[in-house]
């Protein structure tokens, strides 16, 4: 079992279901990659970089949607 930190939630993967890529996350949360900023162990990923940035057992993930309004 590996798991990620999500927004301060811990989330559990049997191994064989772990997202490997940011972007794999993004997707399996059903979450718009357009409105989302992402920091992965602290760091902010640009969009670009999403589908280039692995993620492994532990790792602290933060993904805040933007939404529009007044």
């Amino acid at each position: 079992m590996a798991e990620l930190k999500i927004n301060g939630n811990i989330r559990k993967y049997p191994s064989d279901k772990f997202p490997s890529l940011l972007s794999d996350l993004i997707s399996e949360l059903n979450l718009d990659e357009i409105s989302i900023i992402a920091e992965v162990e602290g760091a902010i990923i640009r969009k670009d970089k999403f589908n280039q940035t692995y993620l492994k057992d532990g790792m602290n993930v933060e993904l805040v949607k933007f939404v529009g309004g007044g």
